[in-house]
């Protein structure tokens, strides 16, 4: 790899006492290799992506560095995991129609990712909340801010459901939040 951009050092100190030391080099990803930095093992990879190597031909290159991670010794069992990482990369350098189109091809093995799986359970709790308090503003009125927070702040999915469910049964905010509120 290339390290010609710089060179830093972080040190932390307890007194004279050095309790960390941690050296870097900084580098431009786009302009190394799709194999030297799968050369570098699991905690590179994901970066392949952005290469210009890759963006040459995104959609070949995608699933050729899903396919070597797969293949590997070292990342065949958390190829999975990696490619969710990639995913997100690849939507700060390619258009969003091919990400789009190339990771919904992948869209099975992305299911199995831990990291998926919870970024999709939190895109879920986050967008029935905003149902619940769309919904609740026809019903109730407009809630206030702690209404609004205290739905915001759930962050089980389960509770969000039931929440929603009990919205068809109570009569107000205070009603609705009453399980919330008493524990």
């Amino acid at each position: 790899m290339g390290f010609g951009l710089g060179h830093g050092v972080l040190e932390e100190k307890d007194g004279d006492r050095v309790v960390l030391h941690f050296e870097y080099d900084i580098l431009r990803v786009w302009e190394e290799s799709i194999e030297g930095l799968l050369a570098y093992g699991p905690t590179l990879a994901p970066l392949a992506i952005l290469t210009d190597e890759a963006a040459k031909d995104f959609k070949a290159s995608a699933y050729d560095i899903f396919e070597r991670l797969q293949k590997n010794e070292e990342t065949s069992k958390i190829a999975k995991d990696l490619l969710t990482p990639m995913m997100y990369l690849s939507g700060l350098r390619d258009g969003k129609e091919l990400s789009e189109q190339v990771f919904m091809s992948l869209k099975s093995v992305l299911e199995q990712s831990h990291t998926y799986q919870l970024s999709q359970r939190i895109a879920r709790i986050e967008n029935t909340c905003e149902m619940i308090l769309e919904q609740g503003t026809i019903k109730f009125g407009s809630p206030s801010d702690s209404v609004r927070e205290a739905i915001k702040a759930i962050n089980d999915l389960g509770q969000v459901r039931a929440l929603g469910l009990r919205m068809m049964t109570v009569d107000s905010w205070d009603e609705l939040l009453t399980p919330l509120t008493n524990g």
